[in-house]
Protein backbone atom coordinates (compact mmCIF):
# COMPACT_ATOMS: atom_id res chain seq x y z
CA UNK A 1 0.00 0.00 0.00
CA UNK A 2 2.72 2.22 0.87
CA UNK A 3 4.52 1.62 -2.44
CA UNK A 4 1.44 2.18 -4.29
CA UNK A 5 0.98 5.43 -2.32
CA UNK A 6 4.51 6.58 -3.53
CA UNK A 7 4.10 5.33 -6.91
CA UNK A 8 1.07 7.34 -7.23
CA UNK A 9 2.82 10.61 -6.10
CA UNK A 10 5.55 9.70 -8.17
CA UNK A 11 3.19 9.59 -11.64
CA UNK A 12 1.45 12.82 -10.25
CA UNK A 13 4.56 15.10 -10.25
CA UNK A 14 5.96 13.87 -13.38
CA UNK A 15 2.81 14.24 -15.29
CA UNK A 16 1.97 17.58 -14.30
CA UNK A 17 3.44 21.17 -13.80
CA UNK A 18 4.78 20.58 -10.60
CA UNK A 19 7.38 20.07 -8.47
CA UNK A 20 7.95 19.02 -4.86
CA UNK A 21 10.54 20.57 -2.98
CA UNK A 22 12.57 20.71 0.76
CA UNK A 23 14.99 23.20 2.12
CA UNK A 24 17.11 23.19 4.90
CA UNK A 25 16.76 26.06 7.60
CA UNK A 26 19.78 27.70 5.72
CA UNK A 27 17.33 28.39 2.17
CA UNK A 28 19.19 25.10 0.89
CA UNK A 29 17.45 22.22 -0.91
CA UNK A 30 17.70 18.86 0.32
CA UNK A 31 15.17 17.29 -2.10
CA UNK A 32 13.74 17.91 -4.80
CA UNK A 33 11.47 15.59 -7.16
CA UNK A 34 10.04 17.29 -10.98
CA UNK A 35 11.69 20.36 -11.32
CA UNK A 36 13.81 18.67 -14.66
CA UNK A 37 10.36 19.61 -17.12
CA UNK A 38 10.13 23.15 -15.66
CA UNK A 39 13.19 24.31 -14.67
CA UNK A 40 15.85 22.32 -17.20
CA UNK A 41 17.78 21.20 -13.51
CA UNK A 42 18.94 17.73 -12.79
CA UNK A 43 17.60 17.04 -8.36
CA UNK A 44 21.56 16.60 -8.39
CA UNK A 45 22.36 20.26 -9.72
CA UNK A 46 19.89 22.08 -6.90
CA UNK A 47 21.07 19.76 -3.87
CA UNK A 48 22.99 21.62 -1.37
CA UNK A 49 22.14 25.44 -3.36
CA UNK A 50 20.13 28.07 -2.04
CA UNK A 51 16.77 28.37 -3.28
CA UNK A 52 17.25 32.47 -4.24
CA UNK A 53 19.98 30.92 -6.87
CA UNK A 54 16.88 29.83 -8.96
CA UNK A 55 15.21 33.30 -8.73
CA UNK A 56 15.06 36.00 -11.36
CA UNK A 57 17.25 39.06 -9.88
CA UNK A 58 14.40 41.30 -8.35
CA UNK A 59 14.55 42.07 -4.59
CA UNK A 60 11.06 41.49 -4.36
CA UNK A 61 11.09 38.07 -6.23
CA UNK A 62 9.46 35.17 -4.82
CA UNK A 63 8.77 34.07 -1.12
CA UNK A 64 11.46 35.83 0.42
CA UNK A 65 9.82 37.35 3.51
CA UNK A 66 7.57 34.45 4.14
CA UNK A 67 10.42 32.47 4.80
CA UNK A 68 12.98 34.63 6.74
CA UNK A 69 10.20 35.17 8.87
CA UNK A 70 9.48 31.14 8.95
CA UNK A 71 5.79 31.52 7.80
CA UNK A 72 4.07 29.34 5.61
CA UNK A 73 3.06 30.84 2.35
CA UNK A 74 0.53 30.08 -0.66
CA UNK A 75 0.29 30.98 -4.77
CA UNK A 76 3.42 33.22 -3.92
CA UNK A 77 4.68 34.31 -7.64
CA UNK A 78 8.41 34.00 -8.74
CA UNK A 79 9.96 34.55 -11.62
CA UNK A 80 12.67 31.59 -11.92
CA UNK A 81 15.75 31.27 -14.64
CA UNK A 82 15.87 27.88 -16.60
CA UNK A 83 18.73 26.14 -17.07
CA UNK A 84 18.62 27.83 -20.68
CA UNK A 85 18.91 31.59 -19.06
CA UNK A 86 14.74 32.27 -20.16
CA UNK A 87 12.49 32.94 -17.11
CA UNK A 88 9.97 30.99 -15.82
CA UNK A 89 6.47 31.86 -13.59
CA UNK A 90 6.34 29.91 -10.65
CA UNK A 91 3.52 29.74 -8.23
CA UNK A 92 5.18 28.37 -4.55
CA UNK A 93 3.55 27.19 -1.80
CA UNK A 94 5.27 25.71 1.53
CA UNK A 95 5.32 25.34 4.84
CA UNK A 96 8.30 25.70 7.69
CA UNK A 97 8.85 22.00 8.87
CA UNK A 98 9.93 21.43 12.47
CA UNK A 99 11.51 18.49 14.84
CA UNK A 100 10.53 16.54 17.45
CA UNK A 101 11.61 19.01 19.88
CA UNK A 102 9.87 21.92 18.03
CA UNK A 103 12.78 23.59 16.13
CA UNK A 104 12.69 24.84 12.73
CA UNK A 105 14.54 22.81 10.14
CA UNK A 106 13.37 24.04 7.00
CA UNK A 107 10.51 24.23 4.56
CA UNK A 108 8.61 21.90 2.45
CA UNK A 109 6.50 22.86 -0.34
CA UNK A 110 5.52 22.57 -3.88
CA UNK A 111 5.84 24.68 -7.42
CA UNK A 112 3.90 25.04 -10.17
CA UNK A 113 4.48 26.12 -13.60
CA UNK A 114 2.57 29.13 -14.51
CA UNK A 115 4.39 30.67 -17.03
CA UNK A 116 1.57 30.62 -19.73
CA UNK A 117 -0.84 31.65 -17.65
CA UNK A 118 1.54 34.79 -16.39
CA UNK A 119 2.48 35.94 -19.40
CA UNK A 120 -1.43 35.56 -20.69
CA UNK A 121 -2.64 38.28 -17.88
CA UNK A 122 0.40 40.33 -18.56
CA UNK A 123 -0.08 40.75 -22.23
CA UNK A 124 -3.91 41.49 -21.20
CA UNK A 125 -2.72 43.75 -18.79
CA UNK A 126 -0.17 45.41 -21.13
CA UNK A 127 -3.73 46.11 -23.77
CA UNK A 128 -5.58 47.51 -21.37
CA UNK A 129 -3.08 49.88 -20.62
CA UNK A 130 -0.98 51.18 -22.77
CA UNK A 131 -2.38 52.59 -26.13
CA UNK A 132 -1.78 50.43 -29.13
CA UNK A 133 -0.30 52.99 -32.06
CA UNK A 134 2.56 53.73 -29.64
CA UNK A 135 2.74 51.84 -26.71
CA UNK A 136 3.01 54.72 -23.98
CA UNK A 137 0.70 54.17 -21.18
CA UNK A 138 -2.83 55.15 -21.66
CA UNK A 139 -5.16 57.36 -19.99
CA UNK A 140 -6.08 54.58 -17.27
CA UNK A 141 -2.37 53.84 -16.63
CA UNK A 142 -1.74 57.14 -16.26
CA UNK A 143 -4.21 58.07 -13.63
CA UNK A 144 -3.37 54.86 -12.17
CA UNK A 145 0.06 56.56 -11.60
CA UNK A 146 -0.77 59.88 -10.76
CA UNK A 147 -3.15 58.93 -7.95
CA UNK A 148 0.12 56.95 -6.84
CA UNK A 149 2.33 60.11 -7.14
CA UNK A 150 -0.19 62.48 -5.22
CA UNK A 151 0.13 59.67 -2.14
CA UNK A 152 3.39 59.77 -2.08
CA UNK A 153 3.66 63.39 -2.68
CA UNK A 154 1.60 63.53 0.87
CA UNK A 155 4.42 61.72 2.47
CA UNK A 156 7.21 63.23 0.97
CA UNK A 157 5.93 66.92 0.92
CA UNK A 158 8.52 67.30 -2.46
CA UNK A 159 7.03 68.59 -5.87
CA UNK A 160 5.06 67.01 -8.45
CA UNK A 161 5.63 68.47 -12.41
CA UNK A 162 3.33 67.65 -15.11
CA UNK A 163 4.16 68.29 -19.25
CA UNK A 164 1.63 68.51 -21.77
CA UNK A 165 3.38 68.12 -25.24
CA UNK A 166 1.22 68.77 -28.56
CA UNK A 167 2.52 68.13 -32.14
CA UNK A 168 2.79 71.17 -34.09
CA UNK A 169 0.65 71.77 -37.49
CA UNK A 170 -0.28 67.80 -37.08
CA UNK A 171 -3.53 68.61 -39.58
CA UNK A 172 -0.94 68.99 -41.89
CA UNK A 173 0.72 65.92 -42.13
CA UNK A 174 -2.48 63.82 -42.33
CA UNK A 175 -3.72 65.94 -44.87
CA UNK A 176 -0.23 66.37 -47.29
CA UNK A 177 1.08 62.57 -46.01
CA UNK A 178 -1.71 60.62 -45.44
CA UNK A 179 -2.84 59.11 -42.27
CA UNK A 180 -0.39 56.68 -42.20
CA UNK A 181 2.38 59.05 -42.33
CA UNK A 182 0.48 60.58 -39.04
CA UNK A 183 0.78 57.77 -37.41
CA UNK A 184 4.35 56.81 -38.43
CA UNK A 185 4.97 60.38 -37.18
CA UNK A 186 2.98 60.01 -33.69
CA UNK A 187 5.36 56.79 -33.29
CA UNK A 188 8.23 58.77 -34.07
CA UNK A 189 7.53 61.27 -31.44
CA UNK A 190 6.58 58.78 -29.11
CA UNK A 191 9.26 57.16 -29.29
CA UNK A 192 11.82 60.89 -28.29
CA UNK A 193 10.18 61.43 -25.40
CA UNK A 194 9.67 58.04 -23.51
CA UNK A 195 13.80 57.51 -24.58
CA UNK A 196 14.05 61.53 -23.15
CA UNK A 197 12.95 60.53 -19.74
CA UNK A 198 13.60 59.06 -16.93
CA UNK A 199 12.86 55.47 -16.09
CA UNK A 200 10.45 57.22 -12.88
CA UNK A 201 8.54 59.49 -15.15
CA UNK A 202 5.25 58.39 -17.29
CA UNK A 203 4.85 59.04 -20.44
CA UNK A 204 1.31 58.63 -22.03
CA UNK A 205 -0.68 59.68 -25.21
CA UNK A 206 -3.77 61.09 -24.32
CA UNK A 207 -5.43 61.11 -27.78
CA UNK A 208 -5.28 62.26 -31.33
CA UNK A 209 -1.47 64.23 -31.69
CA UNK A 210 -1.38 65.08 -27.61
CA UNK A 211 1.35 63.29 -25.15
CA UNK A 212 1.30 64.27 -21.43
CA UNK A 213 4.27 63.49 -18.75
CA UNK A 214 4.34 62.96 -14.97
CA UNK A 215 7.78 64.05 -13.56
CA UNK A 216 7.73 63.42 -9.59
CA UNK A 217 10.18 64.66 -7.52
CA UNK A 218 10.46 67.68 -10.00
CA UNK A 219 10.47 71.48 -9.69
CA UNK A 220 9.47 73.81 -12.07
CA UNK A 221 13.05 74.28 -12.71
CA UNK A 222 13.71 70.99 -13.96
CA UNK A 223 10.32 70.15 -15.84
CA UNK A 224 11.16 73.15 -17.83
CA UNK A 225 15.00 72.22 -18.70
CA UNK A 226 13.61 68.63 -19.60
CA UNK A 227 10.74 70.10 -21.80
CA UNK A 228 13.59 72.17 -23.58
CA UNK A 229 15.83 68.99 -23.87
CA UNK A 230 12.23 67.23 -25.20
CA UNK A 231 11.41 69.93 -27.90
CA UNK A 232 14.89 70.06 -29.39
CA UNK A 233 15.17 66.32 -29.84
CA UNK A 234 11.85 66.34 -31.72
CA UNK A 235 12.84 68.95 -33.59
CA UNK A 236 16.38 67.39 -34.78
CA UNK A 237 14.93 64.02 -35.46
CA UNK A 238 12.63 62.81 -38.65
CA UNK A 239 10.70 60.19 -39.64
CA UNK A 240 10.02 58.83 -43.49
CA UNK A 241 6.51 58.44 -43.97
CA UNK A 242 7.06 56.07 -47.03
CA UNK A 243 9.83 53.16 -47.50
CA UNK A 244 12.53 53.29 -49.67
CA UNK A 245 15.54 55.06 -49.71
CA UNK A 246 14.39 57.88 -51.90
CA UNK A 247 11.68 58.56 -49.93
CA UNK A 248 11.35 62.20 -48.27
CA UNK A 249 12.00 62.98 -44.83
CA UNK A 250 9.62 64.38 -42.35
CA UNK A 251 10.38 66.49 -39.42
CA UNK A 252 8.11 68.53 -37.26
CA UNK A 253 7.82 70.20 -34.17
CA UNK A 254 6.01 70.50 -30.76
CA UNK A 255 5.04 72.93 -28.01
CA UNK A 256 4.85 72.48 -24.50
CA UNK A 257 3.20 73.82 -21.74
CA UNK A 258 4.65 73.11 -18.09
CA UNK A 259 2.88 73.04 -14.67
CA UNK A 260 3.93 72.18 -10.94
CA UNK A 261 2.72 71.39 -7.76
CA UNK A 262 4.03 71.55 -4.35
CA UNK A 263 0.85 69.50 -2.47
CA UNK A 264 -1.23 67.28 -3.99
CA UNK A 265 -3.81 68.36 -6.13
CA UNK A 266 -6.68 67.53 -8.27
CA UNK A 267 -5.28 66.02 -11.67
CA UNK A 268 -7.93 68.25 -13.53
CA UNK A 269 -6.40 71.47 -11.96
CA UNK A 270 -2.97 70.56 -12.95
CA UNK A 271 -3.75 69.69 -16.65
CA UNK A 272 -5.95 73.00 -16.85
CA UNK A 273 -2.72 75.09 -15.98
CA UNK A 274 -0.81 72.70 -18.32
CA UNK A 275 -2.96 72.85 -21.09
CA UNK A 276 -3.10 76.42 -20.81
CA UNK A 277 0.32 77.15 -20.86
CA UNK A 278 0.49 74.50 -24.39
CA UNK A 279 -2.10 76.94 -26.15
CA UNK A 280 0.38 80.51 -25.27
CA UNK A 281 3.31 78.35 -26.57
CA UNK A 282 0.97 77.57 -30.02
CA UNK A 283 0.18 81.20 -30.08
CA UNK A 284 3.41 82.89 -29.38
CA UNK A 285 4.65 80.73 -32.66
CA UNK A 286 4.80 76.83 -31.42
CA UNK A 287 8.35 75.19 -31.58
CA UNK A 288 8.33 76.22 -27.99
CA UNK A 289 7.90 75.72 -24.24
CA UNK A 290 5.38 77.57 -22.05
CA UNK A 291 5.16 77.56 -18.14
CA UNK A 292 2.03 78.02 -16.37
CA UNK A 293 1.39 81.02 -14.33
Amino acid sequence: MIRHARDLMRDAVSFSPTFIWELDARGCFTFVQGVEKILGYEPDEMIGRCYTEFLAPDPENGPGTAIGANKPFKNSLSRCRHKDGHDVWISSSGHPIHDALGHFVGYRGVDVDVNELTQARQELERIALHDPLTSLANRIKFMQRFDLECERQKRSGKPLSLIVVDIDHFKLVNDRFGHLAGDTCLRKVADVLSHGVRSVDVVARFGGEEFIILLPETDIGGATILAEKLRELVAESESRPEAGPDAPTLRVTISLGVACSHEPVPFDDLMERADTAVYKAKHAGRDRVCVAD
